[in-house]
């Protein structure tokens, strides 16, 4: 039922460091998404978050479950992959500009990133301190 996958969803979420308030986020998400069906297959994507393409396509989900020996639907482990897939992004970025330049707007948007206690990890993050 989808009170069941919330909770699941929520415990996941949670015990990877999430706050509260990302948690929320991240399930009203996957309610637009999937309507918190993990099995949810629709136009170019699946799984709770839609995912889509590229590192996060259904296939690559299907895959790395398969991979792991788990079902592609188990809400623990789509949690996980799109943990992850978000945690790359940041590294990853850079790479997908053909010439990018560490510039001084980017820095400032990565601290203020880092620092902002909105963000999913902020407490487990480490984050910046600016000295004056």
């Amino acid at each position: 039922t989808g009170s069941a996958v919330i909770q699941e969803m929520a415990d996941a979420l949670l015990s990877r460091g999430y706050s509260v308030i990302a948690t929320a986020g991240i399930i009203g998400n996957a309610y637009r998404e999937s309507s918190w069906n993990p099995a949810s297959v629709g136009t170019g994507g699946g799984g709770l978050f839609g995912f889509t393409a590229g590192a996060i396509s259904l296939a690559n989900l299907q895959a790395a479950a398969a991979a792991s020996g788990v079902e592609w639907t188990n809400v623990d482990f789509q949690v996980g992959f799109m943990a992850v897939a978000q945690a790359a992004k940041s590294f990853v970025e850079p790479g997908s500009v053909p010439c990018f330049r560490f510039d001084r707007a980017w820095l400032q948007a990565q601290f203020r990133r880092i620092n902002d206690p909105r963000t999913e990890n902020w407490l487990t993050e480490n984050r910046m301190v600016c000295a004056d």
